[in-house]
């Protein structure tokens, strides 16, 4: 189980609150993405998990004009931003809550969460919780990166160390597909896409990560790299590009999940079998 300092993080989230939606591309097209799979039928209340400034609940809400949508974040910054940008729309309220904590009983038909579950400490917990906050026949959706993502500058902090990189370790879709079962949801839907967002520099390509909050020093086995080897690790993923000069490549992999909550269903799926006519779409 991974470890992280949720205070760390919850005050980095905090102070990206503002750049956040600069950075935030591959966000921004996971939301649309996750927006379309839950529209039919049509959710009337809704809870965002890890919802930032509001990336998904946007979409939510542009898209559910009659639901009532509840936003939680456990970075007070990022509630602020939010409750800025839904000031006048009284469907909308958010609150400052730990998302690997919420839990309330039968409440929503839709549980939603757009790049966070990466973040979490217990996935297991949290899809537990999420089940018991939906009614029975509701549905959970969720874009998390899968493993692959970031692969420009994992080889270069190899080459730069001698050792593998020591922050967030991310899953496989299959991963999170039993995790699903195991916690007695039936996956309905799953579509993989590989996004390569392109950077003038090496340095501009770390800062993104900057700007949305997305550092991993606050994962506990995650250990800063000393001047020199930073050094090194520029070089090493500039001389991986494709050509001198040309512009630096970062590949984003990621996953959108839907999935129903019912009381009865899920009593295979629980002990790990996978359901092989799920449809799993990439694109680009």
């Amino acid at each position: 189980m991974p470890s992280f300092d949720k205070r760390g993080i919850s005050r980095n989230f905090s102070a990206s609150s503002e750049s956040y939606l600069k950075g935030a591309v591959v966000q921004r097209e996971a939301a649309i993405h996750l927006t379309h799979m839950v529209e039919n039928p049509a959710p009337q209340k809704i809870a965002d998990l890890g919802c930032g400034p509001g990336l998904l609940t946007q979409q939510l809400s542009r898209t559910f004009t009659e639901a009532e949508i509840l936003g939680v974040d456990m970075a007070p910054g990022m509630i602020r931003q939010s409750e800025a940008n839904f000031r006048k729309n009284r469907r909308v309220r958010f609150a400052v809550e730990d998302m690997e904590e919420f839990c309330e009983s039968g409440r929503f038909d839709l549980v939603a969460s757009n790049y966070s579950l990466q973040w979490i400490a217990s996935t297991e917990r949290i899809f537990s919780n999420v089940h018991e906050s939906l009614d029975e026949g509701g549905r959970f959706a969720f874009s998390v990166p899968l493993a692959g993502s970031f692969e420009e500058l994992y080889t270069a902090y190899e080459a730069a160390t001698g050792q593998p990189f020591t922050g967030v370790k991310l899953r496989t879709a299959n991963d999170y597909q039993r995790l699903l079962a195991k916690a007695t949801f039936e996956t309905t839907g799953i579509r993989c896409f590989e996004r390569r967002v392109t950077f003038s520099t090496v340095l501009e390509t770390l800062e993104s990560f900057r700007t949305t909050g997305a550092t991993f020093r606050y994962h506990t086995s995650y250990e800063p790299l000393p001047i020199p080897l930073m050094r090194k690790l520029i070089k090493e993923y500039a001389a991986r590009s494709t050509a001198p000069g040309q512009t630096i490549h970062l590949t984003h992999r990621y996953g959108c999940f839907l999935a129903e909550c019912g009381r009865n269903i899920g009593k295979n799926n629980a002990d790990g079998i996978l359901k092989s006519d799920i449809p799993q779409r990439h694109g680009s």
